[in-house]
């Protein structure tokens, strides 16, 4: 089975892009499964491979990328790639990432995006690519409450 979760980010800038993704790789760590990170850039992974590290005092992400060598055993792998390099069962695809990309054939997708117009435009047609072949679609938007599924 194939599901895609598709989560705006209520404001537009990298960094809040950024910010939301430590909390989703914790809960795929959390339910025990591994995922890879596709990134649109080498620096984006070197600030995310930063990030995960210090993004709280009190907790740890296990993950690596290329330069940290064989991502194989990693729980989380990251990537700048059109790749799988551990194997995961989860990818997640942050905006502006290639088109080849959507192509890795796993169990979850998770589309990152934030509110700008280019992005909600890029996310709109990869919603309709998957709509033909994933089992299972949900949409999040980020709001003051919290994630709203949106119909």
């Amino acid at each position: 089975m194939q599901s895609v979760k598709f989560y705006q980010v209520k404001d537009s800038t990298p960094a809040a892009l950024e910010g939301v993704l430590p909390l989703l790789l914790g809960k795929v760590y959390q339910a025990g499964s591994k995922a890879v990170v596709q990134c649109h850039s080498s620096e984006q992974v070197q600030r995310l491979n930063e990030l995960l590290w210090t993004h709280e005092a009190t907790s740890f992400l296990p993950h690596g990328s290329k330069a940290d060598g064989d991502l194989a055993g990693q729980p989380i792998a990251l990537t700048d790639q059109a790749d799988n390099p551990n194997n995961s069962t989860t990818v997640v695809r942050l905006a502006g990432t290639s088109e080849e990309m959507a192509a890795t054939p796993v169990e979850h997708i998770i589309e990152l995006f934030t509110s700008g117009d280019a992005q909600t435009f890029a996310a709109r047609k990869r919603w309709l690519a998957y709509r033909d072949v994933a089992e299972e679609m949900a949409f999040f938007a980020q709001s003051e409450q919290g994630w709203q599924k949106r119909q």
